[in-house]
């Protein structure tokens, strides 16, 4: 397992072992002691599979604010789509910066994004599977406009489906504390 730094501070991206033999593939996906000498803290509270049907669906810029803002490794299952981290710490060099990753079935890679950044995910194929691994113990989530000018996330595509909860989400300028919690 390789991890490897990105050109925002504590995003990383983790290649993942794969191993083939007569019987098929094999890839470790999470082991938690590589990620420690990769630097990563990573407790596993929480796992998800979301099992998305159609392609061009959004998953807004979700994120925490509290003590209990989580970390959290994404991997795909199935499927293609893009991943993104965006910078939510006012404190950051980088503040409101994103970067993004694109994430295939086919290939055994994940995305670490630290706590104080907010993620989103747009499925680029139908029958999209996502595995999502949150450190530490579910918190209370928030989230932030796709669309907001502050941050500029640019989509591959047009959105197709998304939650209302996504659709109507505030803008950055109108959270009255630090989307990083401090």
């Amino acid at each position: 397992m390789q991890i490897l730094d990105t050109e925002l501070n504590g995003v990383k991206l983790i290649r993942c072992d794969r191993q083939d033999d007569c019987r098929g593939e094999k890839e470790i996906l999470l082991n938690v002691s590589a990620l420690k000498e990769g630097g990563l803290d990573f407790c596993v509270g929480e796992q998800r599979l979301y099992r998305i049907a159609r392609a061009h669906t959004l998953f807004g810029i979700h994120f925490q604010a509290d003590a209990g803002a989580q970390g959290k490794i994404i991997t795909l299952i199935a499927g293609r789509g893009m991943d993104y981290a965006v910078d939510l710490d006012r404190d950051s060099p980088t503040y409101r910066k994103w970067i993004s990753f694109e994430l295939s079935g086919q290939e055994p890679c994940a995305v670490y994004i630290p706590r104080g950044y907010g993620h989103a995910f747009y499925s680029l194929e139908d029958n999209t599977v996502q595995l999502f691994t949150l450190n530490g113990h579910p918190a209370s989530e928030r989230i932030i406009h796709y669309l907001d000018p502050e941050i500029g996330l640019r989509l591959p595509g047009r959105v197709e489906c998304i939650a209302d909860r996504d659709r109507y989400a505030p803008f950055l300028s109108s959270l009255n504390s630090d989307p990083a919690g401090k």
